[in-house]
């Protein structure tokens, strides 16, 4: 009923788990999506999930029709791929060899309602039909259709599926703060087991990111068993993957959607009001990485160049996350670039009427994110900020999100 794939550090897959693998088309060889079915080791039975154009070459001439934009909105702006699970007399039959990544296979309802934010996860995909052995199309209802193994509690594929989503939830809370941070001080934790952290690692190997191991001395209490106490030092082994270029934040992107290291400092709507587009001079938090050679200043822990890095503790189990980012306008170019956004995409900024634009002056009161600010000074577009319990604290924000905030702690 198991399976040990050599590609992917040794993991334990079951009959129900989605792999991309190797198939033979012909005289060369494609990977395609596939589900485990039956284990026969070294060689395990697996049935096919095509996408559309691989179906067309296949000879198939019923095709899946395109998304609805009313009906699956959100799903078409992810540009996520579609597969259909191909129905056989009998199930295909791969070595274990074959198997190079997995496959995150989900129903085109759960994508829509649940994991909205898969854009650029190249591992991930969705069904809504099975391919019949004479070549017609049967629709696949949400429930009848299992991401993970049925056959397992949990999986090796859900593990990590739900490690990623700690990440990305984690690290969109991070780059999502309207406050400022300072450098090195951006920090969070998360538990992740050692398999979780192999695998990361399989991704980003070969992808120009930077590894380092480094020691730490800490002292820890021991408790005996007749309640006693000590205090002994220990040294901590923690490894280090530094996102710092292109090529590795390209990498993580595929792995964690195209929004990793990207945030909007927009505040988020009241719950059941229309989302909050991003629009033409909103600020957006962004890891804006340089390539540059390898120097020594990369292989120590801090640094003051902008990326993310990853710190895994082997003892403890977790990683910590720590970023480095600055802010720019929605309509740089490079951000256009990392989301796909087209010249029409980015709305004009809602003027605030000069009613609202009057009460930002010195000596007003509102707050942001449980905090009590004061309007310092006015520099045209840009309002002076400290916060009241605090003088020292001073820093600048637009005149218009500084007069939507008094206009909401005065109503």
């Amino acid at each position: 009923m198991i399976a040990i794939a050599p590609s992917l550090n040794g993991a334990i897959m079951t009959v129900g788990d989605f792999v991309i693998a190797n198939r033979r088309q012909g005289s060369s060889v494609v990977r395609s999506v596939c589900v485990i079915r039956e284990v026969e080791q070294p060689a395990v039975q697996v049935s096919w999930y095509l996408t559309p154009e691989e179906l067309r070459k296949e000879g198939y001439l019923e095709l899946p029709n395109p998304l609805s934009v009313e009906d699956y909105g959100n799903l078409v702006k992810c540009r996520v791929k579609e597969v259909c699970e191909i129905c056989s007399v009998s199930s295909a039959s791969i070595s274990v060899n074959d198997v190079v990544d997995l496959a995150f296979v989900f129903h085109a309802d759960t994508l829509e309602k649940e994991y909205v934010n898969c854009a650029g996860m190249i591992r991930v995909f969705f069904t809504r039909y099975r391919c019949q052995r004479d070549g017609r199309l049967v629709l696949v209802t949400e429930h009848a259709h299992a991401p993970f193994s049925r056959y397992a509690m949990e999986s090796f594929p859900s593990r990590i599926w739900f490690f990623i989503l700690d990440v990305k939830h984690t690290v969109e809370k991070m780059f999502s703060d309207t406050r400022q941070y300072q450098c090195c001080r951006k920090m969070e934790q998360l538990k992740c087991s050692l398999e979780c952290w192999l695998f990361f690692c399989f991704v980003m190997n070969n992808s120009g990111a930077v590894v380092v191991h480094f020691n730490r001395r800490y002292t820890e209490k021991h408790l005996y068993c007749d309640l006693s106490l000590c205090s002994a030092a220990h040294q901590k082994y923690l490894q280090l993957i530094r996102l710092d270029t292109t090529t590795a934040m390209n990498c993580a992107r595929n792995l964690f959607g195209l929004t990793f290291g990207l945030g909007s400092r927009n505040r988020a709507p009241k719950k059941g009001d229309s989302a909050v587009r991003l629009h033409h001079g909103d600020i957006v938090n962004v890891v804006a990485v340089e390539d540059r050679n390898a120097a020594a200043d990369r292989f120590v822990e801090f640094v003051g160049s902008q990326g993310i890095d990853f710190i895994f503790d082997r003892r403890s189990r977790t990683v910590k996350i720590r970023a480095r980012y600055s802010s720019c306008l929605a309509q740089n170019n490079n951000i256009r670039e990392l989301l796909h956004l087209e010249n029409d995409n980015l709305p004009a900024a809602r003027e605030l009427n000069r009613d609202m634009l009057s009460t930002v002056v010195q000596g007003t009161y509102f707050m942001r994110d449980d905090v009590l600010l004061q309007v310092v000074a006015v520099d045209g577009n840009n309002v002076i900020v400290e916060e009241a319990e605090h003088n020292f604290n001073h820093f600048s924000m637009d005149i218009n999100e500084a007069a939507q905030l008094i206009n909401e702690y005065i109503n």
